[in-house]
């Protein structure tokens, strides 16, 4: 008898972790109300995350104590607590430093043997 209940009190703590999850949806859109594609939506210090579809909609599974991290090439990160929020919707803000370095690697062509030139990379 002690068995079962030991193992039915076991089940209701197990139980208790699962139903704390929740799914959040929420749309992620920029200053002009343009959905965004491609954006990613995640767990903070985990590796459960998703990404937005093309009309800028996400859905995660999270607990009320997780922090979402969105980001996206080009624009800044931003977190927002969980909670008992289920539905999002969240503008990103524009990076201000985007754009102002680019840096391209390349190596030699095939062939190319070091008699040939004087710099060991090729410029394009």
């Amino acid at each position: 008898m002690r068995t079962k209940l030991r193992l039915l009190g076991m089940l209701l703590l197990f139980a208790q972790g699962i139903f704390a999850q929740k799914t959040i949806t929420g749309t992620i859109k920029d200053n002009n109300g343009n959905p965004l594609s491609g954006i990613s939506v995640k767990i903070k210090n985990t590796t459960k995350g998703t990404s937005t579809a093309s009309d800028g909609s996400f859905s995660l599974t999270a607990n009320e104590n997780d922090v979402l991290e969105i980001s996206g090439v080009g624009f800044g990160k931003q977190e927002f607590r969980a909670g008992s929020k289920t539905a999002f919707n969240i503008t990103l803000q524009p990076e201000s430093n985007v754009g102002e370095g680019v840096v391209v690697l390349g190596t030699r062509r095939t062939g190319r043997v070091k008699m040939e030139t004087t710099a060991p990379v090729d410029v394009v």
